[in-house]
């Protein structure tokens, strides 16, 4: 197939990759997507730049600062469909864990169901019409990476076609280029302006450095970062000079085109920010309206940083709170390595072979990249936005670095002719495969509402205890024991019983596990559906499985059965609704148990004795502790499977040759926190048990353990005979 052909192919899949981001992205699910849409409509109605004030919150928030380009194009496609206003505006979620890249509830920055989310049509259409732009300036953005293939590699049209695709299916462009943003603008200008001073270096005409200037003065006028061009573009002026391709005065007048290009089409909204606010380019007071860093921007704040730019340039997506497959990282770590590796390479086999024009355009394009580097890192030496989106205008510098230093790895001999463009291709497959998977696959399960069940399953909990019009109507806990760190699962199954909840104001939900002392040992707050279903979107009667994984963030002294406070509050965690059972009484609250939190497993004990109960639970050992009057037995037990009913301990001492116990000490296991149907199989604990010795006459006792049944007082089986296990270690009294 011909490369022509197989670039066609690659622009159809992208479009058509891309239209499917865009439609199943919710409307403002992508970052600062409300804002570039309220300043596009701002535009529409009149055109009139808005003066930005630190003292008001506006629709657009800082956006307004930027250049005004792209808002100007999109507004007049907002304009002619009808969409110019009232400014579209959704209810956000308060709940909304924004920059939390494994969240793994309320990924939705705003709500998308319930009251004050419908949407007028002419809005709705404007808005994806906006995205469609965007979709169109991915599309120019992939025509300037081929252009700047065809400069950089004309003999090798196989990395060309690579270059495309690597752009095509990064899945973050893709994402990007499916949203309303002004850097796709940016991008597209600063990547065809690129390839414009790569060509016009091939054939430096007056033509091509007067479409040069009207390319970077856009450029400029759609981003700041759009200014980058400018010291590229100047560096290859001086190096014609230097090489005596072109005129000293063929030169300077060319550079003073550029300059007045700029000043003619970019600089008076650079005026205006004077004007305004006494600075050029209007950063102070958009700093100031976004926040400043607050904290100094070290080497170390730098590097750890890194890992956000790295995440966000392959794929992070909805308010960086939605995270590709874990997989794609590393991998693309390790090729983008290899890469430079293979581009370390090629460069000194060009270097040996003498092929120094081969060098210009890499230099250029590395030139380029640090450029832009080097301003990302000054804009969040000031605000903190380490995003790799901001690489972007540097996108044909990316991929051909990348892709040609993969193609350096690669042998060179004939035997390798025919595998070189499949070999090649390693660096785009996995990247083609997130970004098809990533619409069906990560993005709309993100924002999807809880299934509906038509009653609870079996293994779950009836509770039927209600808050206002909510009703929860049951729960279900995963029974896989869970540690420190790790998340308890937990479905609660919630229904509305349809008394004005549509109408009513949205309740937040809270999970709070409890450790021993009715502390929290793990919380979580959110508008149900993990804040994708707020109350006010509940349909009446239907039950909703509504699944969490809350976070044992606080430790736990020691292996206990799950203990969670289940409840909604209205406006403030203060004020909680007061719960009520099924005949309308008065709760205090409602706690449901299930599930095990264990510690790591205790040390072996001093004494090991086996014991076997039932078959199922396992005495492994105890040790003895005697203080004066005062003993205290440690046992290790463990459960080898699973059982259902909850058992109590029995510890008895027995004087020697007698079958009365002179003391007991039983217990339900951990204090009747850590009952035997949630202990955890295979995971050993210990539990303690303390005898008053006081009144005791001399002699020699023995202990005993068993497991009873608390309502009729019946034992477990002892494997070996008996109902008891007789410890080996006797207790002496003097």
């Amino acid at each position: 197939m011909k490369p022509r052909t197989l670039i066609s192919l690659i622009l159809v899949g992208y479009t058509l990759l891309a239209g499917a981001y865009a439609a199943l992205t919710p409307i403002f699910e992508a970052p600062d997507e409300s804002y570039h849409f309220a300043m596009v409509q701002r535009l529409a109605q009149d055109f009139r730049l808005p003066v930005q004030d630190t003292s008001q919150i506006t629709p657009w928030f800082q956006e307004g600062s930027q250049p005004p380009l792209y808002y100007y194009l999109a507004s007049l496609i907002v304009r002619l469909s009808g969409g110019a206003q009232p400014i579209l505006e959704l209810p956000s979620n308060p709940h909304a864990a924004i920059g939390i890249g494994l969240a793994q509830h309320n990924q939705n920055a705003y709500l998308h169901r319930g009251a004050g989310t419908q949407i007028p049509t002419p809005l709705s259409r404007a808005f994806y019409l906006t995205r469609a732009l965007s979709i169109v300036l991915g599309l120019i953005t992939l025509i300037g990476i081929i252009g700047t293939a065809r400069e950089s590699f004309p003999q090798t049209p196989s990395i060309g076609l690579l270059m495309v695709a690597f752009v095509a299916f990064n899945p973050q462009f893709v994402f990007m280029t499916a949203s309303v943003n002004n850097d796709n603008l940016v991008t597209a200008l600063s990547t065809l302006g690129l390839w414009l001073i790569l060509r016009w270096m091939r054939t430096p005409t007056r033509r091509e450095g007067l479409i040069l200037a009207l390319v970077m003065a856009l450029a400029a006028l759609s981003k700041l970062s759009g200014l980058i061009l400018y010291p590229t573009a100047f560096v290859a002026l001086v190096i014609l000079l230097w090489k005596r391709r072109i005129p000293l005065t063929a030169g300077i007048r060319l550079g003073v085109i550029w300059i007045g290009a700029w000043a003619l089409i970019a600089g008076w909204w650079f005026v205006r920010n004077r004007l305004l606010y006494g600075d050029w380019t209007g950063t102070n007071l958009m700093i100031a309206i976004i926040q400043p860093r607050l904290h100094p921007y070290t080497l170390s704040v730098m590097l750890n940083e890194m890992e956000g730019l790295r995440i966000s340039f392959w794929g992070l997506f909805g308010w960086f709170n939605v995270i590709a497959p874990q997989w794609l990282y590393p991998l693309m770590d390790a090729l983008t390595m290899l890469s430079l590796i293979g581009g370390v390479g090629g460069l000194i086999r060009l270097w040996r072979e003498k092929k120094f024009e081969g060098l210009q355009p890499i230099g250029i394009l590395a030139l380029h990249l640090v450029i832009t580097f080097g301003a990302l890192i000054n804009w969040t030496r000031q605000t903190p936005g380490t995003q790799g989106r901001l690489l972007f205008p540097a996108m044909g510098a990316v991929a051909a670095l990348i892709v040609s230093g993969w193609w350096a790895l690669i042998p060179r001999g004939a035997r390798w002719t025919g595998w070189r463009p499949l070999i090649g291709a390693v660096p785009v497959l996995p990247l083609f495969w997130v970004t098809l998977t990533t619409p069906l696959g990560v993005i709309a399960p993100a924002y999807a509402p809880p299934p509906t069940v038509a009653d609870l399953p079996l293994e779950a909990v009836r509770t039927q205890v209600h808050f206002g019009s909510i009703e929860v109507v049951g729960y279900l806990i995963d029974s896989a024991p869970i540690r420190l760190g790790e998340s308890l699962s937990v479905t609660v199954f919630l229904r509305s019983t349809g008394d004005g909840t549509q109408n009513s104001p949205d309740l937040s939900l809270f999970l709070t596990v409890l450790d021993p002392v009715g502390k929290a040992a793990g919380t979580l707050d959110t508008y149900p559906g993990g804040g994708d279903l707020p109350t006010s979107a509940f349909e009446p009667g239907l039950i909703y499985a509504d699944h969490y994984l809350i976070p044992i963030t606080a430790p736990v002294s020691t292996p206990m059965q799950g203990r969670i406070e289940v409840g909604f509050w209205q406006g403030s965690p203060e004020k909680r609704i007061v719960p009520v059972d099924v005949e309308g009484r008065p709760l205090t609250t409602l706690i449901v148990h299930g599930g095990t939190i264990v510690n790591p497993a205790p040390p072996a004990p001093s004494n090991p004795q086996s014991a076997l109960f039932s078959g199922a639970l396992r005495m492994n050992g105890y040790s003895l502790h005697r203080e004066d009057s005062r003993l205290e037995l440690k046992v290790q037990w463990e459960a080898l499977t699973s059982v259902y009913e909850d058992f109590n301990v029995l510890v008895h001492l027995i004087p020697e040759g007698d079958e009365k116990p002179a003391r007991q000490g039983d217990s339900a296991p951990l204090g009747g926190i850590y009952p035997t149907s949630a202990w955890a199989v295979g995971v050993p604990f210990e539990d303690t048990y303390r005898l008053d010795l006081r009144g005791l006459p001399s002699g020699t006792y023995r202990l005993r353990l068993g497991l009873y049944r608390l309502h009729d007082f019946s034992r477990l089986p002892v494997e070996g005979g008996g109902d008891t296990v007789q410890l080996d270690q006797p207790l002496i009294l003097d």
